[in-house]
């Protein structure tokens, strides 16, 4: 199944922050997607996920368009762990993790044997086995991370939409679950992330796109698009890429050192 955008105007309020977008995210692929600070990375993917309408063009979910779906049938198709996940209902670890069996049950079907063994499995893979019946609320902000994470794997959509996946993990979290992800596309599994760590996005993204702050986006394989010189002009500070860094390009900021020196230097 791939995910695709085409002529995509993406707005907030009357601030249009991406225009024009054509994109596709074929299964197998791992979109990183960079940007400074209010660029519209979240704002995209709520609208690829269908959450919040485009200002101009469309999004196609295979071949049928995003908006004629039902938004059980989208459930199915994609999968949105959005950067912030608000519990305003008393629930325990295992509760909230069985929500992702919700687009595959009817309307009065109740989960059974096996959506709990999906559930409890998915907890298991991000180390969170033996607090199922813990309250969310209880939980720590990498704990809850890591649920949110769970919920989306025992939705087990074709294709995954992540905003700021890593956000409150520590190291080894943070790899781990980039790691299940990285499991994931090589199972045919589309992926697409928010990220602000750029050599998570160079070790991890088959893809990048690239949304800079006056609209313009640049995107394309990682080992093509990422350098020093794109990362300047989407940041607006120096890079300096490391030598001898291993199989992944790795980069350092340089903010000290003034962008105009170096641009008159090249």
């Amino acid at each position: 199944m791939k995910l695709s955008a085409r002529g995509l105007d993406v707005a907030a309020g009357l601030r249009r922050l991406i225009r024009g977008l054509d994109l596709v995210i074929a299964p197998g692929q791992s979109w990183g997607i960079l940007g400074r600070n209010g660029t519209g990375k979240t704002t995209l993917l709520h609208t690829l996920a269908g959450l919040h309408p485009p200002a101009g063009g469309e999004i196609r979910l295979d071949d049928r368009r995003l908006a004629e779906l039902s938004r059980r049938d989208i459930a199915r198709g994609l999968g949105l762990m959005p950067q912030d996940t608000p519990d305003p209902f008393p629930a325990t670890v295992l509760e909230t993790a069985l929500i992702g069996r919700h687009p595959h049950l009817s309307r009065w079907q109740w989960e059974g044997p096996a959506d709990r063994q999906r559930a409890q499995a998915a907890l298991a893979e991000m180390d969170l086995d033996g607090l199922e019946s813990r309250l969310v609320s209880s939980l720590s902000g990498g704990e809850r991370r890591r649920l949110a994470f769970a919920t989306l794997r025992v939705q087990d959509p074709p294709l995954l939409l992540l905003d700021e996946p890593t956000n409150h993990l520590d190291f080894p979290h943070q790899h781990a679950l980039l790691g299940r992800l990285e499991a994931l596309r090589q199972q045919s599994r589309g992926v697409a992330m928010s990220l602000h760590d750029v050599n998570l996005a160079s070790r991890y993204c088959t893809h990048v796109l690239l949304l800079h702050p006056d609209g313009e986006t640049r995107q394309g394989p990682t080992h093509e698009v990422l350098d020093r010189h794109s990362l300047e002009w989407l940041y607006g500070i120096p890079f300096r890429e490391l030598p001898n860094a291993g199989h992944h390009r790795v980069f350092i900021p340089e903010p000290d050192i003034c962008l105009e020196t170096v641009e008159t230097a090249r």
